[in-house]
């Protein structure tokens, strides 16, 4: 992905429908709650890169912030101006025809963000994963930006825990656009983005943890030292390393007690 495209709304993790060449040919904002025609040329203050790691990303933020000073709205990447109808529509019907464009559209509106994520769990698929990894991790962090508990992802990082070496099964109607490389190397990128978003997320609850759980706050650089370990992309080094390497880190720190220990105090809270 070329450099400015990823500050752009394609690599946004408020547009939980594109990941790479995963996803819809059109995606949305949950933030200004528009279809983007053409993610690839808009972006907006509130842009954070769903490739990095939170620390990576929140800098990013600041910096793209001082260039892109709007927040109100989707802007035009070339001009800073507020985007048109050739870039973004608020008419979201033709997403409602795909089962994960709806779960993406109602994102927190009839109910609580934690119950539409709740939801992308129950049928998983890659579309629907990368759409759970993506509002997941703008969700934890809201949460703690609004004084709630870190504890807020833990459900999910112990939904992604069982799942954290499962290779993502790819079907063609999971693709948006063909690489340059082959098909096969196409497949192996996706399924190593997605088994390294699980990676972010469980990154950004150990990061959110912080001096709150220092057990859990040394899950913080899982992603990076993944990437680090296992070299270029290959998603046959990745999941090899989480089976010798990543399961145990989580194990050792979230064993199924200190799991239930935790989420105890948040089974009778809605955070939202």
């Amino acid at each position: 992905m070329k450099t400015h495209r990823l500050a752009s709304c394609e690599n946004c993790w408020f547009n939980g429908l594109q990941n790479g060449s995963i996803g819809l040919a059109f995606g949305y904002c949950v933030e200004h709650r528009v279809v983007l025609r053409d993610s690839r040329a808009t972006t907006c203050g509130r842009h954070f890169r769903k490739d990095l790691p939170l620390p990576t990303s929140v800098n990013f933020q600041v910096s793209h912030l001082r260039e892109y000073q709007n927040t109100d709205a989707a802007v035009e990447m070339a001009t800073g101006e507020i985007a048109g109808a050739a870039f973004v529509s608020e008419d979201s019907r033709i997403l409602r025809t795909d089962v994960v464009g709806e779960a993406v559209i109602d994102y927190g509106v009839d109910d609580t963000k934690i119950s539409t994520l709740s939801g992308l769990k129950r049928s998983p698929s890659v579309r629907l994963e990368f759409a759970l990894l993506n509002l997941g991790r703008s969700y934890t962090r809201r949460c703690l930006q609004r004084g709630g508990a870190w504890t807020s992802g833990l459900n999910i990082l112990w939904w992604l825990k069982r799942r954290l070496a499962e290779i993502p099964q790819i079907t063609a109607s999971d693709i948006r656009y063909p690489t340059t490389s082959s098909l096969n190397r196409q497949e192996d990128i996706a399924q190593w983005t997605l088994i390294m978003a699980r990676l972010l997320f469980i990154s950004d609850v150990g990061y959110n943890a912080d001096r709150s759980d220092p057990a859990v706050n040394t899950l913080k650089d899982i992603a990076e030292e993944a990437a680090i370990e296992t070299g270029k992309i290959s998603t046959k080094k990745l999941v090899r390393w989480i089976n010798q390497v990543g399961l145990r880190k989580v194990d050792t720190v979230l064993p199924t007690e200190r799991y239930r220990q935790l989420m105890a105090p948040l089974l009778d809270r809605n955070e939202d």
